[in-house]
């Protein structure tokens, strides 16, 4: 009786693993890993502190904080097959701020 319970257990677990496998992720997760070097060191912390041209993807209050016109572009290799871009400008007006920002992932060509 005890060896079944153990088949049955091992068998269910590895049911669910390979269901997870299958999964993939959610669509449009890369969107919440930030558009700077900064942000995506420090994860969602970056939206407390966005005072930089990147502000415009994490935090657009953060725009108000520049006083002159910034710009960055960021590019990073994610998991060896996935390339992040980033483009974001901040420019600042009499009364309020005009922001930009392109945020681009990239994939390899997948065998099937």
């Amino acid at each position: 009786m005890l060896n079944i319970q153990k088949r049955l257990l091992v068998l269910g677990t590895m049911l669910i693993s390979f269901g997870f496998g299958l999964y993939g992720g959610q669509p449009g997760a890369f969107l919440s890993y930030g558009a700077s070097a900064r942000s995506l060191g420090m994860g969602s912390a970056f939206v407390a502190v966005a005072n930089d041209s990147s502000a415009v993807y994490a935090n657009p209050a953060g725009m108000l904080q520049l006083p002159n016109i910034e710009g960055s572009f960021f590019q990073s290799d994610l998991f060896g097959e996935y390339q992040l871009t980033a483009f974001n400008v901040v420019v600042p007006m009499v009364d309020n701020h005009f922001g930009f920002s392109y945020v681009q992932l990239q994939s390899s060509p997948m065998d099937v």
